[in-house]
């Protein structure tokens, strides 16, 4: 047990001093769950011990008399939580994209409504070139202008307006002789494939590999070959249990729900063929309902 005081209040954490960083358990108002990081901060509503056989001075064992300070006693902690051992848990769930304002969470790479195919915001690989490209960029409304960071000649990457305490560069470019090469967009919202499929339609193809062959980590990538687009989802590596590509694995090529998106690229022709014939696999859907 620890205690910190603050201000005259003093305050009680369980630690777990076998975690590789010591993680506060519980503070004696709320239990912390963690997974990869703390996940949940849960109300702990404490039950009275409860005794099965009554603390005593002495207690009967066969013909003999023996002292029984303590007693058998059993006492029930129940911690309330939103996903119960006995039931399954619900998957996470997208932020409901119609309350969204456009001008600061964009929404048109599963619209079209800016140009057409393989494009967005008027630029498009293998055609638009760097200074146009990176003019485009900073006129879009979402973009904060002050984070702009060039790489030379051959990159050039963009924060965005919202959420304003990450600092996420949410667009990033990346150029070839001048001309766009690759463009990606990091949703700056939460945005479930479930919701995106409902939007775009049925995909191409999926992709699942690990990240590091020899450690662990998973990358998704899910493919409309049409519009060009690739829509990912990395995870990192997975100390106990399944990673992501475990569960798709066991799940006969089904997709999770609740994933999020975590990366938009449109890709140029050529290089989304290549990713087309290296071990892209039939869309199957979502497990379970």
């Amino acid at each position: 047990m620890i205690r910190e005081s603050v201000d005259g209040l003093t305050t009680t954490f369980a630690m777990d001093l076998n975690a590789g960083l010591t993680q506060a358990l519980s503070d004696g108002t709320n239990t912390y769950l963690y997974g990869n990081g703390r996940f949940g901060r849960l109300p702990t509503l404490s039950i009275p011990t409860i005794c099965l056989i009554p603390p005593s001075d002495y207690v009967r064992s066969g013909d003999s008399m023996s002292k029984n300070k303590l007693g058998i006693c059993l006492k029930l902690v129940l911690v309330i939580t939103e996903c119960l051992t006995l039931l399954a848990c619900q998957p996470a769930q997208g932020v409901n994209l119609e309350t969204l304002d456009p001008n600061l969470y964009d929404q048109t790479w599963l619209t079209d409504k800016t140009c057409p195919t393989p494009c967005w915001k008027e630029l498009e690989p293998g055609v638009t070139s760097r200074l146009e490209a990176i003019s485009i960029v900073k006129q879009l409304s979402f973009i904060d202008n002050s984070g702009e960071s060039l790489n030379g000649t051959r990159g050039a990457s963009f924060i965005c307006k919202k959420p304003e305490d990450s600092r996420l560069y949410c667009v990033n470019l990346s150029f070839e002789k001048g001309v766009l090469e690759n463009l990606s967009y990091i949703p700056n919202y939460e945005i479930t494939f479930e919701q995106a499929v409902e939007k775009l339609g049925s995909p191409d193809g999926v992709s699942v590999r690990p990240m590091y062959p020899d450690a662990g980590g998973c990358d998704l990538q899910v493919v409309w070959k049409t519009s060009k687009l690739v829509l990912q989802h990395s995870e990192g590596i997975v100390q106990f249990g399944d990673d992501l590509c475990g569960r798709i694995l066991r799940n006969n090529g089904e997709l999770p729900r609740g994933i999020f998106v975590t990366r938009v690229q449109i890709m140029l022709p050529g290089a989304l063929e290549a990713l087309m014939n290296d071990g892209i696999k039939p869309w199957k859907g979502f497990s379970g309902k």
